[in-house]
């Protein structure tokens, strides 16, 4: 019964359809908006830097020209968090590559569809600005979201020290047509 949701509410996002997924959308509260880096800093902190100082939610890119940060909210309450960040990766042409990072969404709101509907906002944004791949450094325990948002293994597993083991994952981005 999972499986076929989820396979409903995947297909649905990436046929065009709506910002949330399916089960998000019976969430009527349930809102993506730009935020600032500051306001990235709890949850990230929360998810994604558990026990660590707090200095270490501020990561390089967070205040560079072009870079974007997205929240989504349920009643008012930012759960989820990303960035997206106009940089190269070595593993690519650095023209039109983007970035996301510090995706984290609060463990008791996971399996809404949120974490996809910001993936699709970042997304969106960078083709909008005529970007051509998206990729992102992604925890081995993601790699499978990842992947269900179209997202392709490049590479071999690496250790990210003090994070644990990582994927390099890419997607190639279709023009915009409503930006021309």
């Amino acid at each position: 019964m999972l499986r076929a949701w989820f396979a409903d509410s995947w297909q649905s996002f990436f046929r065009g359809g709506s910002l949330v997924s399916t089960r998000a959308a019976q969430d009527r509260a349930a809102r993506i908006e730009p935020i600032t880096a500051e306001d990235t800093r709890p949850l990230r902190h929360a998810i994604l830097r558990t026990g660590r100082p707090l200095a270490e939610t501020v990561f390089e890119g967070d205040h560079w020209p072009g870079t974007r940060h997205y929240g989504a909210f349920i009643d008012g309450r930012l759960i989820a968090v990303a960035t997206l960040i106009p940089e190269a990766t070595p593993a690519f042409s650095s023209a039109g590559a983007w970035r996301i990072r510090g995706m984290a969404v609060d463990e008791s709101f996971r399996g809404r569809g949120l974490g996809a509907a910001l993936v699709r906002a970042c997304l969106d944004h960078a083709k909008s600005q005529r970007g051509r791949l998206c990729w992102c450094n992604a925890r081995v325990g993601a790699r499978d979201f990842y992947l269900r948002c179209a997202f392709a293994l490049q590479g071999e597993e690496f250790d990210v020290p003090g994070l644990g083991p990582h994927n390099l994952m890419f997607i190639k981005l279709e023009p915009d047509k409503t930006s021309d």
